[in-house]
């Protein structure tokens, strides 16, 4: 494909291909479906990561099985699929899938005799839970999920913090890394990412621009993107708010290495200043 059109599907934000019919969909997109699709394929095609936020009865369920089947019948993906959600709504997924995918057979793993050995590693869709995910991490991460590329996380029961550092900043396929403020928000250098989301503020925002900074260190050669996420209406907006007074508060304070010392004091001011008592 030349670049013309390569930036120019880019800047359009659409897949490289239409759709088409999909063998394995028993139920046909409606139009703002087939839209929703296209987005979500043009960002796996791209290599990108994205939220499908739809209201609630639109079909969302529906358009990420379409995005199964796609890459199970053009791409030719053999991989498994992992999804997880809610655990009230595991079932909701199990019957739909069943219903409009059949093919995809879903299979759950999930309940106090759950057992990874007994469920078949090569059937197309495990369906589990958020609470599952986190206990039985390890285990899960042993299958090699089409849409799960390796993850890093550095908490404070971490272990082996060099190494996981190591691992995000060198593996190709780990492209998230997750840390607490605590553990990994000081002492090391995360140059293989550049993008950098606070999603649970912190009232200090020292500590803030500290974690921050592990990504801007030697060795970046990226520009680096920075977001902070804040829910509007809750606890996390007045943190925000805090935040930024603080901000305001410490860059009003004079600092030994400001370059900009000179226009705060007057030559009159200075030369009072070094007056003897």
């Amino acid at each position: 494909m030349r670049s013309a059109e390569i930036v120019k599907r880019l800047l359009a934000l659409s897949p490289a291909a239409p759709l088409g019919s999909l063998r394995g969909m028993k139920t046909a997109l409606r139009p703002y479906q087939r839209i929703g699709v296209d987005w979500s394929r043009f960002l796996c095609e791209s290599g990108l990561a994205g939220l499908l936020c739809d209201d609630m009865g639109l079909g969302k369920t529906h358009q990420a099985m379409a995005q199964m089947v796609w890459l199970r019948e053009r791409k030719k993906a053999k991989e498994p699929f992992l999804v997880v959600c809610p655990t009230t709504v595991i079932s909701h997924w199990l019957n739909k899938i069943r219903e409009h995918a059949p093919k995809l057979k879903p299979v759950v793993y999930h309940g106090g005799q759950r057992n990874l050995d007994s469920l078949s590693r090569h059937a197309p869709v495990l369906l589990t839970s958020y609470g599952i995910l986190r206990k039985d991490i390890l285990e899960l991460s042993r299958i090699p999920f089409l849409l799960v590329v390796g993850f890093a996380t550095l908490t404070g029961a971490s272990v082996d913090r060099g190494a996981i550092v190591r691992r995000f900043n060198e593996d190709p396929a780990c492209r998230v890394y997750l840390g607490s403020l605590k553990a990994g928000g000081a002492g090391i250098d995360l140059v293989g990412g550049s993008v950098v989301i606070h999603y649970d503020r912190w009232w200090n925002a020292a500590r803030e621009d500290q974690a921050t900074d592990r990504v801007h260190r030697i060795g970046q050669k990226r520009a680096v993107q920075v977001f902070k996420l804040v829910t509007e209406g809750t606890l996390e907006e007045k943190i925000a708010g805090i935040v930024a007074r603080k901000r305001r508060l410490m860059d009003s304070v004079v600092r030994a290495d400001d370059p900009h010392l000179n226009k705060i004091f007057t030559r009159e001011e200075l030369i009072e200043l070094l007056r003897p008592l």
